[in-house]
Parts: structure tokens; sequence; C-alpha cells
């Protein structure tokens, strides 16, 4: 049995939770027994063999205990328990060590180059114990990889890299409708301070043509500050928050650039599929991203 265990599965709140889905339906597609578990945060079209605790937030006092009794009624030694995302991974080591799960094979993805723990001074310690149990630390980047080392060097041995997978719709260069002389520029994620929405915004009014448009899909709690910002930059004629965007590979053919301008990025799932319907990407130059563009993260 493999568990992939959660925050949420909520697709709309990032790539973590659209691959441990994938995982999850892959498992399940070859005829294995898999259980998707999120902590919170049940999405509205119900996934075959997913559960929910159902918490409010992740990080409800509640949450570990349910967690607990869940896996003691469905986990048994030997199984798989793959883990993403804080507090999730906390969770899970707190279990085991105070042995109230059974001894399971425990795996950790890292989706990120980044995390605050790592600005507070008591963050090693509880990364050190965040990370104990689990046997591989699996990296979505090479960034990933190397930020994770640096943070702790003595996980290096653990952590193996593998590259996050997208479903590539087009094989061939899709034919994109003449927009005419207005170029609309598209930016796609989570409205989250590490996708950088301000200093883009700061950046698209420096434009001095008025023959463009910036749309940005996605949702999160900086909407309502991005909404003054805009306001205040007046571009309210030339910026579109369209919210949170289910068939994202609709807008492709709309648009004529992709732009993503994070501080970080573990991997860049939006910028892989922009790439793969044929948009010229403008890209933060941060690792993770920079794998993309460029051979093994080097210009």
């Amino acid at each position: 049995m493999i568990f992939q265990v959660i925050n949420n599965y909520n697709t709309a709140l990032g790539g973590a939770q659209r691959i441990a889905i994938a995982l999850h339906n892959a498992v399940v597609a070859e005829g294995r027994s898999s259980q998707l578990i999120g902590l919170c945060c049940e999405p509205g079209e119900p996934i075959k063999g997913a559960v929910t605790i159902n918490s409010r937030s992740p990080y409800s006092w509640r949450v570990p205990f349910q967690l607990a009794k869940l896996l003691r009624k469905r986990a048994r030694r030997g199984d798989i328990v793959h883990v993403h995302l804080f507090p999730a991974v906390i969770y899970v080591s707190l279990l085991r060590f105070f042995r109230l799960i059974p001894k399971c094979i425990f795996i950790y993805t890292e989706h990120s180059t980044h995390n605050r723990r790592r600005s507070k001074w008591y963050g090693r310690l509880l990364d050190q114990f965040a990370y104990a149990p689990y046997r591989v630390i699996i990296a979505i980047s090479q960034g990933t990889a190397n930020s994770l080392a640096t943070w702790m060097p003595g996980l290096k041995e653990r952590v193996k890299v593998i590259f996050n997978g997208a479903k590539l719709k087009y094989s061939n260069m899709p034919e994109f409708a003449d927009q005419g002389e207005s170029i609309r520029i598209i930016s796609a994620g989570r409205l989250h301070r590490a996708k950088n929405y301000e200093t883009a915004l700061t950046a698209i009014s420096l434009i001095e043509s008025d023959n463009f448009e910036y749309w940005i899909a996605g949702e999160g709690e900086l909407r309502e500050k991005l909404n003054i910002g805009i306001k205040g930059l007046n571009l309210q004629h030339k910026v579109r928050l369209l919210g949170f965007v289910t068939d994202i590979e609709s807008l492709w053919s709309q648009c004529d650039i992709f732009f993503i301008p994070s501080k970080w990025e573990g991997f860049g799932l939006s910028a892989v599929e922009a790439m793969n319907a044929g948009l010229p990407c403008i890209m933060g130059d941060v690792p993770g991203l920079k794998e993309l563009v460029s051979a093994n993260g080097v210009d």
C-alpha cells in the first residue's frame, strides 16, 4: 500500500498538490493500492481513493492525532508513506518518533528551494527532526537539491533528484490565432509572495506602449493586495486577475508571452506547459527555473 500524505489536495493551491494527485492516480491506474490523504481542504470534485481529515487548517492541534488514527487503521509495516509539504512532514515524523504509527518506508518530496524555517533561529533543529525518519528525500529539481544540501549538509546522501513530470499537450508547435497588434502576457500560479507578482506589476507599469494586456491566472491570499497595487499603478485597463483557471491550456493560444517572475521556485510546472504550447517565456533568474532554460542550471 502506498499513502500520499499532503496538507490538502486542492490543485488551486499549488504544484505539489498536482504532483501528489498524479502519483496517486498513476498507482491506482496500475492496479496497485494507493490512498491519498489530505489534512484539510477537500476539493469540489471527488478523487478515487482519496480521504481527508477535513480540518479547517493543517496547523490545527487535532490534525496529527487524527492522522495517527487513520494510519494506524490502514497502514501496515512495510507500506510506503510518501509525504509532501510542511507541516505534514513533521506530523509524520512526530508520529513515528512516538511509535504511534507502523514502521513503514517513509519518503518525503521537497517541492521548493525556500521555506520560512530557514530564516528562524530554531529552523535547523526543527528540520533535523522533521527529516529524520525519511529513507529518501526526493528533490523536484537540482536547484531544490542544492538548496536543501546547503541548508542541511547531513541530508545529502539521502537526497535524490527526480524532476517533476508535466503533461505535454502538444507534440507539434500549436497554431495560434492572429491576436492583432495587442500583445497578451500571461502568468499562472497561486497569488503568493513566492510568485513575486507585486514586482511584476511594477515592471508592467514601466512599459510605455499601450498595446498589451497582462493576465494573471491564479487565486490566493494576495488577491486584495494586488488589486490595490493595480489601482495604485493605474493598470486597471491593462491587468486582469483571472482567478483559478481549471483549464489553463485554453489560455495559451490566446496569449503571446509567458511571464514567471518568481522569487523562488522548486521547478515551474506552468513554465514547462507554456513552453510546450510554444510561448516564449520570461523567467526569474532563480534555481529551479534556470534549469528549464539552460543546461544543468548553467548559463
